[in-house]
């Protein structure tokens, strides 16, 4: 591969919430989380071109609102040289995750966990800031029907398409951003365990067949 003016550095840290937290994502869902079924990861990607940086961070969450956004946007542009405008954070969607919405009605969420997950959201950034190196970055499309369904239609359209960003680095693959469009709600209103649903499994076989990248889904 030839040199590349583009950079890339990837980094996650751990934001599973510990036993007890409130859970979001179902109106009908009645006690806290009993336990983890699988780890909550804020995943980041940063890119360069040699003159500007850009930071995405993707978590497994419900969502994640202006609120936050800010304080991490903040805490971000002291710990590195990407100005707050410049960092992106997305959530996956789960709905088996923590309570982190402060004002949406959707359970309510722990300020020591909170305090945490921004820290974590903008460490996950710093790091990833660290370990730019040159990449290729390659673009596939496919289609996976017969996944989701259309919940206000019943048989009515649904988006089958699969999106993928590759980015190779020197030594191998360095990450893949994957989006499709589907609600992570695999388990439903009657689990309390933690967990990112159906993501956390797409990331761990894709890990498998491609070791040492990173997988980032976005919804």
């Amino acid at each position: 591969m030839g040199e590349s003016s583009i950079m890339v550095g990837v980094a996650k840290l751990a934001i599973t919430p510990p036993f007890g937290c409130e859970m979001s994502g179902f109106i009908a869902r009645r006690g806290g989380a009993a336990g983890v079924h699988d780890p909550l990861w804020a995943k980041a990607l940063v890119i360069s071109d040699g003159r500007e940086k850009v930071a995405l961070v993707v978590a497994d969450l419900i969502g994640i609102d202006s609120e936050i956004v800010s304080e991490v946007r903040a805490l971000t542009s002291r710990l590195t040289d990407i100005p707050a405008g410049h960092v992106i954070l997305g959530a996956t969607h789960t709905h088996s995750g923590p309570a982190v919405l402060r004002h949406a009605y959707l359970g309510k969420a722990d300020p020591a966990y909170l305090a945490c997950l921004i820290k974590n959201l903008a460490g996950s950034v710093f790091l990833a800031s660290q370990a730019l190196e040159p990449v290729r970055v390659l673009v596939g499309q496919g289609e996976c029907g017969g996944v989701g369904k259309n919940r206000r239609k019943p048989g009515g359209p649904t988006d089958p398409e699969v999106l993928v960003l590759r980015f190779e680095g020197k030594t191998g693959i360095k990450a893949l951003l994957v989006n499709y469009a589907c609600h992570p709600v695999v388990l439903g209103p009657d689990n309390l365990l933690i967990s990112a649903d159906y993501p956390f499994y797409l990331a761990s076989l894709l890990e498998q067949v491609y070791p040492g990248a990173q997988i980032m889904f976005v919804n």
